[in-house]
């Protein structure tokens, strides 16, 4: 499935209307022209809408197409580029999609971390990192184990109890991840929408879900958060994983765990078990989470 019809620049932008969403505990709402607006809808399929006007702020963006570019303005702020109007309808749904999460993580009371939050058993992980680092392939790795997908882009935590938040934006991947994720995974890129930026060649599946492939039951409510793991990737050894607080026995690796960069005091974090995630191959390194999960 591709969107390229959809993708014609327009000279001016024509008749808006809106997208609404609870992200977390804030209400976003989004105008622009029907295209994106069913784009993002898309992107967001999972997540409910009947809870918009229940959350304590509100985000509004107002997204338009001009003869030479994407425009989003924010809450009355300056306008800022987006990207070439003649960009795919995919693309500027992602970047829509990220800039309310940016926003959304500066309002929120709940702890925002870059990554995604699975469960199993009412735990949940969250496997934290930079961008394209492999946290969404480990993670279908993870779902076609039984785990269960509470986030992807982002892992929310509640810092009064330490409970993952569930926000069930479809996932993200590019086609490269086709060789590397499971091959029962593969359904649910290949139902997905996908893109092709401009002078890339490859494509980005933009809207993958992954109850095509493991059932509508592999999307998860949340858990209390477990584990923790801060990932990055490092194609010259293998996979491996330096715990820095374990529950069990206490402080690992003194002043390595990162309470500033999530926002938790350490008595949120006394019951979870947290280390340092160097990625290798797929497999590998899935066994290996696997293992130090059980462990705790």
């Amino acid at each position: 499935m591709h969107d390229a019809l959809l993708d014609r620049p327009r000279a001016a932008p024509i008749d808006s209307e809106h997208f609404q969403r609870c992200f977390a505990d804030v209400d976003v709402h989004v105008r622009s022209c029907p295209e994106l607006v069913r784009a993002l809808a898309l992107v967001h399929g999972r997540v409910e809408e009947g809870r918009v006007g229940k959350a304590n702020d509100v985000i509004t963006l107002t997204v338009r197409r001009t003869s030479r570019e994407w425009l989003v303005d924010q809450d009355g702020q300056p306008s800022k580029p987006l990207g070439p109007s003649n960009a795919a309808l995919g693309d500027i749904a992602i970047r829509v999609s990220k800039r309310l999460g940016r926003a959304v993580a500066a309002r929120s009371r709940h702890c925002f971390m870059r990554g995604i939050a699975l469960e199993r058993d009412d735990r949940a992980l969250a496997i934290g990192g930079g961008l394209a680092v492999g946290k969404s392939t480990i993670g279908a790795h993870l779902i076609a184990r039984g785990w269960r997908l509470v986030s992807d882009d982002y892992a929310i935590i509640d810092a009064r109890n330490c409970r993952t938040i569930p926000y069930h934006k479809l996932m993200a991947l590019a086609a490269g991840a086709l060789d590397l994720v499971p091959h029962s995974f593969r359904s649910a890129l290949e139902a997905s929408p996908w893109f092709a930026c401009s002078g890339a060649t490859d494509i980005n599946f933009y809207a993958v879900d992954p109850a095509v492939s493991c059932g509508a039951d592999v999307w998860s409510p949340g858990g209390r958060l477990a584990w923790l793991l801060l990932a990055r990737r490092n194609g010259l050894v293998d996979a491996a994983i330096r715990t820095a607080y374990d529950p069990a026995v206490g402080m690992v690796a003194p002043h390595s765990v990162p309470q500033a960069q999530l926002r938790l005091n350490f008595n949120a974090l006394r019951r979870t078990k947290i280390g340092f995630l160097d990625i290798g191959a797929p497999l590998a390194t899935t066994d290996l989470i696997e293992d130090w999960c059980s462990s705790a």
